[in-house]
């Protein structure tokens, strides 16, 4: 019994190790992110330490401020987001919530993604 509940330990601690939590990614993007800034799709990977999104947003100036909001700036605006790279910005009609649909890339540190890690 005691060998077979070690195996069980180990291989619970191995899946806890490839596991990731979002938590502390949601609040940063809550923390970072404007009020009039919808996202309307979110990505990612562990393994990639990818984070892949699709933000609404009312006009273009809100756009590049939302950009700017995530963007780490050492010393002025601390983020886990080093580099948030904008795939396109779109005018969005019709159906939904009009306005500049903003989808973007960034590298989130896979430290951020783990269980139990601290907020930074």
């Amino acid at each position: 019994p005691v060998v077979l509940f070690l195996r069980r330990l180990e291989m619970l601690q191995q899946r806890l190790t490839g596991h990731f939590g979002w938590s502390l990614v949601f609040a940063q993007l809550e923390r970072l992110t404007p009020p009039n800034a919808q996202f309307t799709a979110l990505t990612g990977s562990a393994e990639s330490g990818q984070l892949t999104a699709q933000v609404v947003v009312p006009t273009v100036d809100a756009a590049a401020d939302f950009v700017a909001s995530l963007q780490h700036v050492r010393g002025t605006n601390e983020t886990p987001f080093a580099v948030v790279d904008v795939k396109s910005v779109s005018l969005q009609e019709g159906a939904g919530t009009p306005g500049y649909a903003v989808s973007f890339t960034a590298p989130v540190p896979k430290a951020l993604l783990r269980l139990g890690a601290k907020n930074p």
